[in-house]
């Protein structure tokens, strides 16, 4: 039993697909926070928690009755932004209410398809589940354990420095408010994402359109290297990807459905449907095919992960699909590293829409600027973000519940700058106010593990003691220079890799 006045934040099931956390023991502690370094500023992405498949094709008919109390959380939020639409079929939730028709985006209109049968456990494809609930609620504990209680960098009620974006779909927003009840318990229990719940914490979402998180699509060029995604070119391109193939062409219980859909072309990757299936599965307790083994599908996420992101692996791709989105953090980290937070965010709050009570609007002014920033997105939000900073391409699909932190550090301590050739320290991204303050570092870590920026790694670009996962704040911004172009220059890159129109 937890003491008295603790969360009763439930511990992973032994079959969870959860990200791993670390503990945050005091010796985690003092080995990554001595004393003389301060915690300036954390910005925080996190994937949402476990879901069922985005669509049915090798469990079709498959009863996904994981959502008891996703359903009740999703109809409470619904009535509380003022978008709630009751089902027709006169369903009944767990606590007797009517459940909101489903929809897989806030900003959109509802499907009109409702999960059968009429089943207050039954999910809808795409929809967060009560295992991805208890896993976001998990992160928000390990986020409240370090940075509230252990370091103390922001209040204990959130009530300021904290600043929520979310993709709008509602596995993301749903989520973020699970993350947010284990980051700022008000008792043992996960709170109901009523009207309360998101007056004492502002969550802000954006249009499709205006949203920066998913890769920058509306540029068609970038668009067409996802659509264009096929399996004949990766098997080419990787041996190893080829055999992937095969091995599960043969497989006797599902290789002639799953070679279908491995060659239909699909957008960003024709593996990942196939992974993505066995995945939800295997991430609720629900039995597999025998012939599926762990090796086999961590094999499938593999190949889907670098196919995703091929893309994104020279810097034009980097620049021009998320050149956005990196302009985004860096913006939010320079006001940070000037000490500017009762001063409101910048352009990089400027297309926000508030999931207030009662209605989804527009803020008559920025917040302020944060010292913790939670920003909720997807796989392929963290996926490419944690490749630009310098995470190999062959790895494993991202579990759910990942995070990617960028971390701004300063040491109390003075360090002696190296000597920098003029031409490179005066590489600054764009949205930056001038030369980085002295004595500021960067780390970035995904999940339990830091990422070692490319620019960093040389002696003189990192923290003389805490190695170089520390990033001098002056090398940090020469590599996101790299990748971060003007608006005049994305606007010129995009054209040139859209071509010619026709």
């Amino acid at each position: 039993m937890p003491p008295r006045g603790e969360p009763a934040v439930p511990p992973p099931p032994p079959h969870s697909e959860a990200a791993p956390l670390p503990d945050v023991t005091p010796d985690f502690v003092r080995r990554r926070y001595p004393p003389h370094v301060e915690l300036v500023q954390a910005q925080v992405f996190f994937r949402h928690g476990e879901r069922t498949p985005v669509r049915a094709r090798l469990t079709r008919g498959f009863a996904w009755t994981h959502c008891a109390q996703a359903n009740i959380q999703y109809t409470a939020f619904m009535r509380a932004i003022g978008r709630y639409a009751p089902r027709a079929d006169g369903a009944r939730l767990a606590d007797g209410s009517a459940p909101a028709q489903w929809t897989l985006r806030v900003l959109a209109e509802p499907r009109g398809r409702e999960p059968e049968p009429a089943d207050p456990r039954a999910c809808a494809m795409g929809q967060l589940t009560d295992t991805g609930l208890d896993s976001l609620q998990r992160t928000g504990d390990h986020l409240r354990r370090l940075y509230v209680e252990r370091l103390a960098l922001v209040p204990r009620d959130g009530s300021s420095g904290v600043y929520v974006r979310t993709t709008d779909y509602t596995r993301v927003v749903q989520s973020a408010c699970a993350l947010l009840g284990g980051l700022f318990p008000t008792g043992r229990e996960l709170p109901l994402f009523d009207g309360g719940f998101l007056a004492r914490h502002p969550i802000y979402t954006r249009a499709h359109a205006a949203e920066t998180m998913h890769g920058n699509f509306g540029c068609a060029g970038f668009a067409r290297l996802f659509a264009d995604s096929c399996i004949a070119r990766a098997r080419r391109q990787a041996a190893w990807v080829d055999a992937v193939y095969r091995q599960t062409a043969a497989l006797e219980s599902i290789g002639a459905q799953a070679q279908r859909i491995l060659d239909a072309p699909e957008f960003g990757s024709s593996i990942h449907p196939v992974y993505d299936e066995l995945t939800a599965l295997a991430a609720h307790g629900e039995p597999l095919p025998a012939d599926v083994t762990r090796a086999h599908r961590d094999l499938l996420g593999a190949a889907a992960h670098l196919q995703w992101l091929a893309p994104v692996l020279s810097v034009a791709g980097q620049r021009v699909g998320f050149g956005p989105l990196l302009a985004e953090i860096t913006c939010t980290m320079d006001q940070a590293a000037r000490g500017a937070f009762a001063s409101p965010m910048g352009p990089q709050a400027a297309h926000d829409l508030r999931l207030a009570p009662g209605a989804v609007r527009s803020d008559p002014a920025p917040p302020p600027v944060p010292r913790l920033a939670l920003y909720g997105g997807h796989d392929v939000t963290i996926a490419p973000l944690a490749h630009i900073m310098g995470r190999p391409a062959h790895g494993n699909w991202l579990p759910f519940a990942s995070t990617l932190t960028f971390e701004l550090l300063r040491d109390a301590r003075e360090h002696p700058a190296p000597a920098t050739p003029r031409a490179e320290s005066s590489l600054l991204p764009p949205g930056v106010a001038g030369p980085p303050p002295a004595n500021q570092y960067v780390r970035v870590t995904l999940n339990d593990e830091d990422i070692v920026v490319p620019t960093c790694a040389a002696r003189g670009k990192h923290h003389p003691e805490l190695g170089p996962a520390v990033c001098t704040l002056a090398a940090f911004y020469e590599h996101m220079a790299h990748v971060t172009p003007s608006a005049s220059e994305l606007a010129a890159e995009c054209s040139e890799l859209s071509g010619p129109a026709e």
